[in-house]
């Protein structure tokens, strides 16, 4: 089964559509106000509409609740917390380890109804792994003690995304600044390279 592919920070029809054609498997947007790559509820709204209806967004969020006024049926979250019992998304639970500790302690935290979980780096201040490469030996030791498959993110590139496959092994790949031409704006080169270096590891 080929690694599974996130383009995240999406914030345009074109870019949107660009991605899914050139095969992500997962279209991401910045639902957290006040960061780069935010979409507001209704910029997001008119986004869904022109994409086809097989399309897999994720609304990426820093805690569950933000992501209410979204229509993306996967959520991504930073704040560990239980979900609502009658919250019907698939839920990929964020985890920013800074040691083994700190790992299997947030490990701990992830709600069985979980569908992924998503490892990034840790960058003090920030809501995600600002371009900044993850540790790769506590993302190999996640894949193993994790109960939930998991997603690479932190720093990933066309140039290093095979290397990361190779040396962690995870369940999929995510990436938003390491396929950007400028802030907000995605290089459909850049992501078709990405996905092509993904999808050809095994």
């Amino acid at each position: 089964m080929s690694i599974k592919v996130k383009i995240c920070g999406l914030t345009s029809i074109d870019d949107a559509l660009a991605a899914y054609e050139s095969g992500a498997d997962y279209l991401g947007f910045i639902g957290a106000p006040n960061t780069p790559r935010y979409v507001s509820p209704e910029e997001h709204a008119k986004i869904i509409e022109a994409l086809p209806r097989d399309a897999s967004t994720v609304i990426v969020v820093k805690e569950l609740p933000d992501s209410f006024a979204y229509r993306s049926a996967r959520i991504q979250y930073y704040k560990l917390e239980a979900p609502p019992e009658n919250l019907s998304s698939h839920l990929w639970p964020v985890i920013r380890p800074r040691n083994e500790d700190d790992l299997r302690e947030q490990l701990e935290k992830i709600p069985d109804s979980s569908e992924y979980v998503l490892l990034d780096a840790f960058v003090a201040g920030k809501l995600g792994g600002a371009g900044v490469l993850a540790d790769w030996s506590l993302a190999r030791l996640a894949v193993k003690l994790s109960p939930k498959p998991i997603i690479l993110a932190g720093g990933l590139s066309p140039g290093n995304v095979g290397e990361a496959i190779r040396n962690v092994l995870p369940f999929g790949v995510d990436v938003s600044s390491g396929v950007e031409e400028t802030l907000r704006k995605k290089s459909l080169r850049k992501v078709r390279e990405f996905i092509r270096s993904a999808k050809t590891e095994i």
